[in-house]
């Protein structure tokens, strides 16, 4: 009878101390959760630059997990959804962290990115971040640069050959900034130009 009555008290005990422990985790959690938030609410703090809509549909095609990342996809890390905004949020944070905390911060802050902005809002921010590649010792940085070093032109005079031509540099400014009037950069343009035409999209 003593066991007995000792064993359902150590069950209680044990049922009290794992309930503390889980709402401690999920309080912590959510703490992190808006902290992060406050980061993420920095990088997108403010409207972003005026840009041609043409521009930011054409960010959305090239990189559809803008329109595709959920909540659901992000906790099953479905890179080829969630990737765009995940890289937003990745390589943005602003204060550095050890590895595993960074990783973890990086999923909440992504959870919160797509939970408190339109994927237009986040197009159009990574459009303003976004790496074109060096002009000299500097880096170009933002769709606007871009435009100015590749093209000598505002975004507003971009036509939908110029904005194709960007978003090829994009993918490897490295290799393809100097590779601009090369055949095969004019081939891949050709491509993402013919692709976003075909969707109604320039």
């Amino acid at each position: 009878m003593k066991m007995g009555s000792l064993l359902k008290s150590s069950l209680k005990i044990g049922l009290i101390l794992f309930a503390i422990t889980l709402g401690t985790l999920l309080t912590s959690v959510v703490g992190i959760y808006f902290v992060v938030g406050k980061d993420i609410d920095v990088i997108m703090q403010g409207t972003p630059e005026k840009l041609p809509p043409a521009l930011v549909t054409a960010m959305m095609v090239e990189y559809p997990g803008y329109l595709d990342c959920t909540p659901r996809a992000l906790l099953k890390y479905d890179n080829n959804n969630c990737l765009s905004a995940y890289q937003l949020v990745k390589t943005n944070l602003i204060a550095p962290r050890r590895a595993l905390k960074y990783a973890f911060d990086s999923f909440l802050g992504t959870l919160y990115l797509i939970n408190h902005y339109p994927p237009e809002h986040i197009a159009a921010t990574l459009l303003e971040r976004a790496y074109w590649g060096e002009n000299k010792a500097s880096k170009i940085i933002g769709v606007a640069a871009a435009s100015q070093r590749y093209l000598n032109k505002n975004i507003s005079e971009l036509n939908s050959k110029d904005i194709a031509t960007l978003f090829v540099l994009q993918r490897a400014p490295g290799i393809y900034s100097n590779q601009i009037h090369s055949e095969r950069f004019a081939e891949e343009v050709e491509k993402l130009h013919n692709k976003l035409e075909a969707q109604g999209n320039l």
